[in-house]
């Protein structure tokens, strides 16, 4: 046999994933002709599937020597590159490739997404607009442009990208997700809700749904049925979404939910069985999660009421005991539990609210239940190192004046209690939990958002507040 046809069973093997078989007929056309570009441009595919990108790279780039302008080794150069995250090296590659084949949608594609990970947006779009141009149904050029809108928080050029990708993909859930985000954001609720459903079929997140013994909710007549709804997520995520359960008309509710939230929701809603620990052995006719709720009953608006309280005598005794007088007393968290690092863009540091922290007519409140050594020497009283549930937060938040905090639980929280809130928020990524009008949060009611450039904005406020508190 000659080379090409030792190439031909190299290849056939290389498809079946037998590499090795693969490798030991590539290096025998070698031997035979060590210029022979197509079988390096195929070892660097084998290592490549392989993740041995350093193998791949090597590979991938004798066969660019061999032939110069060989553009499927620069395209797979590219891609190695990019794997091992050197952005900027899989660009050049990309664009000095593109000389060899400038009518391959994809390697344009590929170079937006290069400078879209290079925070250069404007050459990104103009490269995936190209791609376009190409081929109008270049699915990873729609996506990209979708990510840079998302970025921008343009809302309806995010959702016409994400819309054409849908209608060539109809089943890419990580598309049908972030439109959720989007029509939300909208406040075209039902739709949102309809999109929202495709995060249980995301990639690794399959077994935090349905993983429980019990028939799936499959639009069954609820009106007759033994209902259970499990938590899921984030304490912020079921205290937004618990709004809804009044809403739902079943034979009998229980709600599987994280211990520290029990006897919060349990006192709202004494109708409803709030379990801690779920037994197989248990009685329902099927189940769904919490954030399903808006999507079982097609909602398609949202109140912004206050929906939780605590017992009032609960509050009296904890302002007699724990709060003082005379001044505006004020509830702070600038700092979520999931904080890992600096660059959290939901946290802040305590001295980023020195503007507000300096007025002398305000007392000041730690609600967080770590972090403490931030307020060791400040004006700052902790009082989250007692707090056993959120229950006795939501005692806290009624006792106090005023809450400032960030992208937290304790911030729904406040909102759901109806306490006077405002919320500093990053305002660099579209999420649908704090979409709001001129600073008025839509899901509550209480809260005013803001964002950290805003926060000198925010220390007149609270002068307002102390004038008419004093």
């Amino acid at each position: 046999m000659n080379c090409d046809e030792i190439y031909d069973q190299a290849l056939g093997k290389y498809q079946h994933k037998e590499y090795d078989a693969s490798i030991k007929l590539l290096n025998e056309i070698l031997q035979e002709n060590e210029n022979h570009h197509h079988s390096w441009h195929l070892l660097g595919h084998i290592f490549f599937d392989l993740n041995d990108l350093q193998s791949a790279k090597e590979f991938f780039l004798v066969a660019i020597n061999k032939k110069q302008d060989f553009f499927d080794a620069y395209y797979m150069l590219g891609n190695v590159l990019f794997k091992a995250e050197l952005f900027q090296d899989a660009l050049n590659i990309w664009i000095e490739g593109s000389q060899y084949n400038p009518y391959f949608a994809l390697n344009f594609a590929n170079i937006a997404i290069a400078y879209d990970r290079l925070e250069q947006k404007e050459h990104s779009i103009f490269y995936a607009q190209k791609a376009l141009t190409l081929d109008k149904n270049c699915l990873e050029a729609l996506f990209c442009l979708a990510k840079i809108y998302q970025a921008k928080m343009d809302l309806e050029q995010t959702q016409f990208y994400l819309k054409k990708v849908i209608e060539l993909q109809p089943n890419n859930t990580l598309a049908h997700f972030d439109l959720a985000y989007v029509e939300l954001s909208l406040q075209n609720f039902k739709e949102g809700f309809n999109h929202f459903e495709y995060r249980k079929k995301m990639e690794n997140r399959e077994n935090e749904y349905n993983y429980l013994p019990f028939k799936p909710y499959k639009d069954d007549e609820l009106s007759q049925k033994k209902f259970l709804l499990y938590h899921e997520q984030v304490f912020s995520d079921n205290i937004q979404f618990i709004r809804f359960i009044n809403q739902l008309h079943c034979k009998e509710l229980s709600v599987a939910i994280q211990n520290p939230l029990n006897r919060l929701f349990s006192y709202n809603f004494p109708k409803v069985n709030f379990l801690d620990v779920i037994d197989s052995g248990m009685n329902f006719d099927c189940m769904d999660a919490l954030m399903s709720l808006p999507y079982i009953m097609q909602l398609t608006h949202v109140s912004n009421n206050a929906y939780l309280d605590v017992d009032s005598n609960d509050v009296k005794r904890f302002q007699q005991s724990t709060i003082k007088k005379n001044k505006l007393n004020i509830g702070l968290v600038w700092k979520g539990s999931t904080a890992k690092n600096e660059k959290d863009i939901k946290s802040l540091k305590l001295e980023e609210l020195n503007p507000i922290l300096n007025k002398e007519t305000c007392n000041f409140y730690s609600l967080q239940i770590e972090y403490f050594d931030e307020i060791s020497n400040s004006c700052v009283t902790n009082l989250g190192k007692n707090f056993k549930d959120f229950y006795d937060t939501a005692v806290a938040l009624k006792s106090l004046d005023v809450f400032i905090g960030v992208d937290t639980a304790v911030t729904h929280l406040a909102g759901a209690l109806g306490v006077k809130t405002y919320l500093i928020y990053s305002t660099h990524t579209i999420d649908f939990r704090w979409i709001h009008t001129q600073n008025q949060s839509v899901w509550y009611k209480s809260v005013e958002v803001f964002s950290k450039e805003e926060i000198p904005l925010l220390a007149q406020k609270i002068d307002e507040l102390t004038k008419d508190k004093i």
